[in-house]
Protein backbone atom coordinates (compact mmCIF):
# COMPACT_ATOMS: atom_id res chain seq x y z
CA UNK A 1 0.00 0.00 0.00
CA UNK A 2 2.96 1.93 0.99
CA UNK A 3 4.60 1.25 -2.15
CA UNK A 4 2.39 1.64 -4.62
CA UNK A 5 1.31 5.23 -2.83
CA UNK A 6 4.82 5.95 -3.07
CA UNK A 7 5.44 5.22 -6.32
CA UNK A 8 2.30 6.96 -6.94
CA UNK A 9 2.87 10.33 -5.80
CA UNK A 10 6.47 9.40 -7.96
CA UNK A 11 4.95 9.48 -10.86
CA UNK A 12 2.96 13.01 -10.45
CA UNK A 13 5.73 14.00 -9.37
CA UNK A 14 7.71 13.55 -12.08
CA UNK A 15 5.16 14.08 -14.28
CA UNK A 16 4.85 17.46 -12.70
CA UNK A 17 8.20 17.97 -13.31
CA UNK A 18 8.31 17.30 -16.53
CA UNK A 19 5.59 19.22 -17.20
CA UNK A 20 7.19 22.23 -15.91
CA UNK A 21 10.10 21.81 -18.00
CA UNK A 22 8.04 21.60 -21.22
CA UNK A 23 6.42 24.63 -20.42
CA UNK A 24 9.69 26.44 -19.52
CA UNK A 25 10.86 25.49 -22.69
CA UNK A 26 7.59 26.31 -24.62
CA UNK A 27 8.15 29.69 -23.54
CA UNK A 28 11.48 30.04 -24.21
CA UNK A 29 10.96 28.79 -27.99
CA UNK A 30 8.06 31.47 -28.06
CA UNK A 31 10.25 33.98 -26.46
CA UNK A 32 12.97 33.38 -28.92
CA UNK A 33 10.30 33.68 -31.56
CA UNK A 34 8.96 36.61 -30.78
CA UNK A 35 12.96 38.35 -30.42
CA UNK A 36 13.52 36.64 -34.03
CA UNK A 37 10.11 37.48 -35.30
CA UNK A 38 11.52 39.80 -38.50
CA UNK A 39 10.35 43.79 -38.32
CA UNK A 40 9.17 45.65 -41.07
CA UNK A 41 11.40 48.43 -41.82
CA UNK A 42 10.08 51.53 -44.52
CA UNK A 43 12.58 54.15 -46.32
CA UNK A 44 10.95 56.76 -48.83
CA UNK A 45 12.44 59.67 -50.56
CA UNK A 46 12.02 62.42 -53.50
CA UNK A 47 14.67 63.53 -55.82
CA UNK A 48 14.21 66.72 -58.45
CA UNK A 49 14.26 66.01 -61.79
CA UNK A 50 13.58 68.67 -63.82
CA UNK A 51 16.09 69.49 -66.49
CA UNK A 52 18.70 71.65 -66.24
CA UNK A 53 19.62 72.55 -70.28
CA UNK A 54 17.25 73.73 -72.46
CA UNK A 55 15.14 73.91 -74.89
CA UNK A 56 14.43 70.21 -74.04
CA UNK A 57 12.78 67.96 -76.23
CA UNK A 58 8.94 67.23 -75.35
CA UNK A 59 7.70 63.62 -76.47
CA UNK A 60 4.18 62.59 -76.00
CA UNK A 61 2.62 64.47 -78.78
CA UNK A 62 1.77 63.99 -82.98
CA UNK A 63 4.74 66.00 -83.15
CA UNK A 64 7.90 66.86 -82.00
CA UNK A 65 8.02 70.25 -79.69
CA UNK A 66 10.76 71.48 -77.53
CA UNK A 67 10.38 73.35 -74.36
CA UNK A 68 12.74 76.67 -72.08
CA UNK A 69 10.90 76.97 -68.96
CA UNK A 70 9.27 75.02 -66.34
CA UNK A 71 6.16 75.47 -65.21
CA UNK A 72 6.40 73.15 -62.29
CA UNK A 73 9.08 70.79 -61.10
CA UNK A 74 9.59 66.90 -62.03
CA UNK A 75 10.76 64.16 -59.12
CA UNK A 76 11.01 60.72 -58.81
CA UNK A 77 9.66 59.41 -55.68
CA UNK A 78 11.02 55.93 -54.67
CA UNK A 79 9.63 53.65 -51.53
CA UNK A 80 11.90 50.75 -50.04
CA UNK A 81 10.14 48.20 -48.16
CA UNK A 82 11.94 45.60 -45.82
CA UNK A 83 10.07 42.98 -44.35
CA UNK A 84 13.33 41.20 -42.54
CA UNK A 85 13.82 38.85 -44.93
CA UNK A 86 13.35 40.83 -48.49
CA UNK A 87 14.00 44.12 -49.90
CA UNK A 88 11.94 45.96 -52.68
CA UNK A 89 12.11 48.99 -54.22
CA UNK A 90 9.10 50.87 -55.98
CA UNK A 91 9.93 54.02 -57.67
CA UNK A 92 7.74 56.30 -59.73
CA UNK A 93 9.56 58.73 -62.21
CA UNK A 94 7.07 62.24 -63.40
CA UNK A 95 7.92 60.88 -67.40
CA UNK A 96 6.09 59.64 -70.04
CA UNK A 97 7.59 56.60 -71.60
CA UNK A 98 10.78 54.90 -69.91
CA UNK A 99 13.09 52.45 -72.38
CA UNK A 100 14.25 48.98 -71.03
CA UNK A 101 17.68 50.26 -71.32
CA UNK A 102 17.48 53.25 -69.36
CA UNK A 103 16.21 51.63 -66.49
CA UNK A 104 18.48 48.99 -66.53
CA UNK A 105 21.23 51.50 -66.06
CA UNK A 106 19.46 53.23 -62.72
CA UNK A 107 18.70 49.62 -61.23
CA UNK A 108 22.30 48.58 -61.87
CA UNK A 109 24.03 51.79 -60.09
CA UNK A 110 21.20 51.45 -57.94
CA UNK A 111 21.85 47.76 -56.83
CA UNK A 112 25.55 48.04 -56.28
CA UNK A 113 25.42 51.12 -53.75
CA UNK A 114 22.06 49.96 -51.79
CA UNK A 115 22.67 45.60 -52.50
CA UNK A 116 18.94 45.46 -53.80
CA UNK A 117 18.89 43.13 -56.44
CA UNK A 118 17.91 44.86 -59.67
CA UNK A 119 14.58 42.11 -60.12
CA UNK A 120 13.51 43.64 -56.62
CA UNK A 121 13.51 47.12 -57.96
CA UNK A 122 9.95 48.29 -59.64
CA UNK A 123 10.44 51.51 -62.15
CA UNK A 124 7.12 53.26 -63.44
CA UNK A 125 6.27 56.35 -65.45
CA UNK A 126 3.19 58.88 -64.18
CA UNK A 127 2.63 59.11 -68.18
CA UNK A 128 2.79 63.18 -68.17
CA UNK A 129 3.07 63.86 -71.76
CA UNK A 130 4.78 67.68 -70.69
CA UNK A 131 8.67 66.24 -69.62
CA UNK A 132 11.32 65.91 -71.37
CA UNK A 133 11.63 62.47 -73.64
CA UNK A 134 13.80 59.55 -73.25
CA UNK A 135 11.94 57.61 -75.68
CA UNK A 136 11.44 58.06 -79.23
CA UNK A 137 7.06 57.77 -79.81
CA UNK A 138 5.04 59.34 -82.40
CA UNK A 139 7.12 62.41 -83.75
CA UNK A 140 9.82 62.58 -81.12
CA UNK A 141 13.09 61.74 -80.78
CA UNK A 142 15.17 61.30 -77.33
CA UNK A 143 16.24 64.42 -75.43
CA UNK A 144 20.42 63.42 -75.78
CA UNK A 145 21.05 65.40 -72.39
CA UNK A 146 18.19 64.39 -70.23
CA UNK A 147 18.33 60.53 -71.04
CA UNK A 148 22.10 60.59 -69.80
CA UNK A 149 20.93 62.54 -66.93
CA UNK A 150 17.81 61.10 -65.54
CA UNK A 151 19.20 57.54 -64.83
CA UNK A 152 21.38 58.42 -62.16
CA UNK A 153 18.75 60.82 -60.72
CA UNK A 154 16.92 57.71 -60.24
CA UNK A 155 19.55 55.61 -58.86
CA UNK A 156 19.71 58.27 -56.09
CA UNK A 157 16.29 58.47 -55.37
CA UNK A 158 16.79 54.81 -54.55
CA UNK A 159 19.50 55.28 -52.72
CA UNK A 160 18.64 58.00 -50.25
CA UNK A 161 15.08 55.74 -49.71
CA UNK A 162 16.76 52.43 -48.67
CA UNK A 163 19.34 54.71 -46.44
CA UNK A 164 15.91 55.93 -44.60
CA UNK A 165 15.13 52.70 -43.79
CA UNK A 166 13.16 52.77 -40.39
CA UNK A 167 10.67 50.99 -38.08
CA UNK A 168 7.00 51.36 -39.82
CA UNK A 169 3.56 49.65 -40.27
CA UNK A 170 1.85 48.81 -43.35
CA UNK A 171 -1.54 48.61 -44.56
CA UNK A 172 -3.74 48.98 -47.45
CA UNK A 173 -7.41 49.47 -49.46
CA UNK A 174 -9.11 49.80 -52.32
CA UNK A 175 -11.95 51.95 -53.17
CA UNK A 176 -14.09 53.15 -56.34
CA UNK A 177 -14.48 56.44 -57.98
CA UNK A 178 -16.31 55.71 -61.41
CA UNK A 179 -17.18 59.32 -61.56
CA UNK A 180 -13.72 61.02 -62.83
CA UNK A 181 -13.04 58.53 -65.24
CA UNK A 182 -14.36 57.05 -68.57
CA UNK A 183 -12.97 55.90 -71.85
CA UNK A 184 -12.13 58.20 -74.61
CA UNK A 185 -12.72 55.70 -77.55
CA UNK A 186 -16.21 56.25 -79.06
CA UNK A 187 -17.93 53.78 -81.96
CA UNK A 188 -18.66 56.29 -84.68
CA UNK A 189 -21.67 56.33 -86.85
CA UNK A 190 -20.65 55.20 -90.46
CA UNK A 191 -18.21 57.36 -92.08
CA UNK A 192 -18.11 60.10 -89.41
CA UNK A 193 -15.09 59.15 -87.89
CA UNK A 194 -11.47 61.61 -88.87
CA UNK A 195 -9.12 59.87 -91.36
CA UNK A 196 -6.21 58.04 -88.94
CA UNK A 197 -3.87 60.19 -88.43
CA UNK A 198 -1.11 57.83 -88.49
CA UNK A 199 -2.24 54.76 -90.97
CA UNK A 200 -4.49 57.60 -93.14
CA UNK A 201 -7.01 55.15 -93.19
CA UNK A 202 -10.47 56.54 -93.90
CA UNK A 203 -13.91 55.30 -92.77
CA UNK A 204 -12.96 53.68 -89.51
CA UNK A 205 -15.89 53.11 -86.85
CA UNK A 206 -13.62 54.10 -83.96
CA UNK A 207 -12.51 57.34 -82.88
CA UNK A 208 -10.33 58.94 -80.17
CA UNK A 209 -12.17 62.41 -78.16
CA UNK A 210 -14.67 63.04 -81.10
CA UNK A 211 -15.65 66.04 -79.31
CA UNK A 212 -18.16 67.89 -77.08
CA UNK A 213 -21.66 66.19 -77.03
CA UNK A 214 -20.64 64.84 -81.09
CA UNK A 215 -24.22 63.35 -82.29
CA UNK A 216 -22.06 60.93 -84.42
CA UNK A 217 -20.60 59.11 -81.58
CA UNK A 218 -22.52 56.14 -80.38
CA UNK A 219 -21.26 54.66 -77.82
CA UNK A 220 -17.86 54.30 -75.70
CA UNK A 221 -15.89 51.44 -76.56
CA UNK A 222 -14.41 49.29 -73.80
CA UNK A 223 -15.16 49.15 -69.70
CA UNK A 224 -13.05 51.39 -66.93
CA UNK A 225 -11.53 50.75 -63.99
CA UNK A 226 -12.62 52.58 -61.14
CA UNK A 227 -10.67 51.37 -58.19
CA UNK A 228 -8.80 53.82 -56.32
CA UNK A 229 -6.24 51.46 -54.95
CA UNK A 230 -4.13 53.04 -51.74
CA UNK A 231 -0.82 51.36 -49.30
CA UNK A 232 -0.28 53.27 -46.37
CA UNK A 233 3.32 53.56 -44.54
CA UNK A 234 3.52 54.75 -40.88
CA UNK A 235 5.67 55.17 -38.21
CA UNK A 236 5.07 52.27 -35.50
CA UNK A 237 3.13 55.51 -33.67
CA UNK A 238 1.10 56.11 -36.25
CA UNK A 239 2.53 59.11 -37.82
CA UNK A 240 2.22 58.87 -41.74
CA UNK A 241 5.71 58.06 -43.72
CA UNK A 242 4.64 57.63 -47.13
CA UNK A 243 1.23 56.67 -49.31
CA UNK A 244 1.40 54.91 -52.64
CA UNK A 245 -2.01 55.43 -54.62
CA UNK A 246 -2.92 53.91 -58.05
CA UNK A 247 -6.02 55.13 -60.43
CA UNK A 248 -6.63 53.91 -64.12
CA UNK A 249 -7.21 58.14 -65.46
CA UNK A 250 -4.68 59.23 -68.43
CA UNK A 251 -3.18 62.80 -68.28
CA UNK A 252 -4.94 65.80 -67.97
CA UNK A 253 -2.81 68.00 -70.25
CA UNK A 254 -0.27 70.90 -68.99
CA UNK A 255 2.16 72.88 -70.64
CA UNK A 256 5.87 71.73 -70.28
CA UNK A 257 7.56 70.95 -68.34
CA UNK A 258 5.56 70.02 -66.10
CA UNK A 259 4.54 66.95 -64.13
CA UNK A 260 1.08 67.21 -64.74
CA UNK A 261 -2.10 66.53 -62.49
CA UNK A 262 0.53 63.93 -60.95
CA UNK A 263 1.78 66.74 -59.14
CA UNK A 264 -1.39 67.85 -58.28
CA UNK A 265 -2.02 64.79 -56.29
CA UNK A 266 1.48 65.23 -54.56
CA UNK A 267 0.65 68.94 -53.52
CA UNK A 268 1.46 71.15 -55.99
CA UNK A 269 -1.57 73.38 -57.43
CA UNK A 270 -0.18 73.47 -61.44
CA UNK A 271 -3.41 73.07 -62.84
CA UNK A 272 -6.96 74.14 -60.35
CA UNK A 273 -9.07 71.31 -59.91
CA UNK A 274 -7.92 68.81 -61.70
CA UNK A 275 -6.76 65.66 -60.72
CA UNK A 276 -6.78 64.41 -57.29
CA UNK A 277 -5.56 66.77 -54.51
CA UNK A 278 -3.91 65.23 -51.58
CA UNK A 279 -1.64 67.12 -49.21
CA UNK A 280 0.43 65.47 -46.50
CA UNK A 281 3.05 67.86 -44.89
CA UNK A 282 4.96 65.56 -43.29
CA UNK A 283 5.09 62.92 -46.11
CA UNK A 284 5.40 62.47 -49.50
CA UNK A 285 2.85 60.94 -52.05
CA UNK A 286 3.24 59.46 -54.81
CA UNK A 287 0.79 58.34 -57.77
CA UNK A 288 0.89 55.60 -60.61
CA UNK A 289 -1.96 56.38 -63.29
CA UNK A 290 -2.47 52.23 -63.65
CA UNK A 291 -3.37 51.13 -67.16
CA UNK A 292 -4.86 54.48 -68.55
CA UNK A 293 -4.23 54.29 -72.33
CA UNK A 294 -7.72 55.16 -73.37
CA UNK A 295 -9.53 55.90 -69.76
CA UNK A 296 -9.51 59.99 -68.96
CA UNK A 297 -11.29 62.47 -67.09
CA UNK A 298 -12.07 65.54 -68.99
CA UNK A 299 -15.49 67.41 -69.62
CA UNK A 300 -18.62 64.82 -71.24
CA UNK A 301 -17.41 64.35 -74.97
CA UNK A 302 -20.42 62.59 -76.01
CA UNK A 303 -23.43 60.80 -74.86
CA UNK A 304 -22.70 57.80 -72.21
Amino acid sequence: MNRKSWTRRRFLGAAAGATAALSARGRKRSSDRRRKAPVFYAGAAVVDITPKKFPVIINGGMYERTASEVVDPLHVRCLVLDDGRTRVVLAVVDNCLLPRRLLDRAKEEASRATKIPTERILISATHTHSAPSVFGCLGSDPDPDYTRYLPGRIAEAIKKAASNLTRARIGWAVGEDPKNVFCRRYLMKPGTALTNPFSGHENDRAQMNPGFLNPNAIKRLGPVDPEVSVLSIQRPDGRPLALLANYSTHYAGAPPVSADYFAVFWGVNIIGATGLLLWFPEFFTRFLPGQSVNPRRLVILAPP
